[in-house]
């Protein structure tokens, strides 16, 4: 998994200055977004000109919605919390799942929809811990967030382009920080 964001000076038609283009790419798939869409046409026939390109139109959706498709969760009942604070998860518990590759799929596309939802970040890490020998347990944590995001898909802030606003955000990583996996956390902290 890769992620660019590219801040681009250019010179764009009369009161030119200075516009911003995200290129957001996810194994093969780039999605490059802005507000100028002719500035949007350009840089795309200049990737062209040094990558094989297949252009899908206009995103309609982007890995949250796929995600609760394939995991065959849109039917869910919907939940209010990405995870039930009570639930207590261990390695032990349980035989491993007959089909551990649904879990390391869901968790790798959960860690990647992190970088937009900070509220699922401290479960999706919790269930990445047992990616290793995904268990019970651990899935149906997995499904119960599954059913969050379905119910949270809606939400979000809108911030106008004028509006004078300062958002901080501090990102704490703690590589290695578990004695027995050495796996990694995370945790964010976000003051607008």
């Amino acid at each position: 998994m890769m992620k660019v964001v590219v801040w681009m000076e250019w010179k764009y038609g009369e009161g030119s200055g200075d516009a911003f283009v995200a290129l957001l790419v996810y194994v093969d798939g780039i999605v490059i977004a802005g507000a100028y869409l002719q500035l949007l046409h350009r840089i795309q026939s200049l990737l062209q000109k040094h990558f094989k390109l297949k252009e899908l139109g206009t995103l309609r959706y982007f890995l949250g919605f796929e995600l609760l498709r394939d995991a065959g969760c849109l039917g869910v009942k919907l939940v209010e919390s990405p995870m039930v604070h009570s639930l207590k998860l261990s390695a032990d518990e349980r035989e491993p799942l007959p089909n551990p590759q649904e879990y390391c799929r869901l968790i790798g596309r959960l860690l990647y929809l992190t970088n937009s939802r900070p509220d699922i970040v401290h479960t999706v890490h919790l269930l990445s811990q047992f990616v290793y020998s995904p268990r019970l347990p651990p899935m149906t944590a997995l499904k119960h967030l599954l059913a969050y995001i379905k119910q949270s898909s809606g939400l979000g802030l809108l911030f106008p382009v004028h509006y004078s606003v300062q958002l901080s955000i501090f990102v704490d990583s703690d590589y290695g920080s578990c004695p027995d996996t050495r796996h990694c956390t995370s945790g964010f902290c976000i003051f607008l």
